[in-house]
Formats: C-alpha cells, sequence, structure tokens
C-alpha cells in the first residue's frame, strides 16, 4: 500500500493535530474490537464443530456396543 500526501501551505493548528490522532487511535481501537470480534465467532465455531463430532463419536460408539452386546 502506498502512502500518499499532499503538499499543504498552512501549518496545521495544534488542536487539529490532536484531533486526527484521535481520529487515528479510534480507528485502532475499531479494528482490534472487530478483530477480537471475528476471533470469537472463529472460535465459538470451531468449539460447536468439535462438540458436534464428540456427540457423533460417542453416539455411534454407544449404538455399536448395543448392537454386539
Amino acid at each position: 500500500m502506498a502512502n500518499t500526501s499532499t503538499a499543504t501551505c498552512l501549518p496545521l493548528f495544534p488542536s487539529l493535530e490532536m484531533a486526527w490522532r484521535d481520529v487515528d487511535s479510534s480507528f485502532e481501537r475499531f479494528c482490534l474490537t472487530v478483530g477480537i470480534g471475528a476471533v470469537e465467532q472463529m472460535l465459538e465455531a470451531t468449539r460447536l464443530q468439535l462438540l458436534s463430532r464428540v456427540a457423533s463419536s460417542a453416539s455411534a460408539t454407544q449404538t455399536s456396543s448395543n448392537e454386539s452386546g
């Protein structure tokens, strides 16, 4: 990704610089929060897949022991 910049003849006011820093840190917090949410969803999907496998494995084991006994 290329960084682009625009030259300006006006100096930035300190309050404007602070506002841009706040926007930047707010965006970083937003990205972090979204990333954490995505990881939580992936972990939940994996947990459900594992529970499904364990349940089907237990069901298959129980069925085969009932048929042989």
